[in-house]
């Protein structure tokens, strides 16, 4: 299949929101670690 500009776009957006989110979770992940007192 040949690759279009558009999935171009389309792939490097979903890569970006992708990126986005994990990096979030992350933080609330070690958000909820320093507020725990038991680690």
């Amino acid at each position: 299949m040949i690759e279009t500009a558009t999935d171009a776009k389309t792939r490097d957006a979903y890569r970006a929101a992708h990126y986005e989110r994990s990096r979030a979770f992350g933080e609330l992940l070690n958000w909820l670690g320093r507020k725990s007192p038991s680690r």
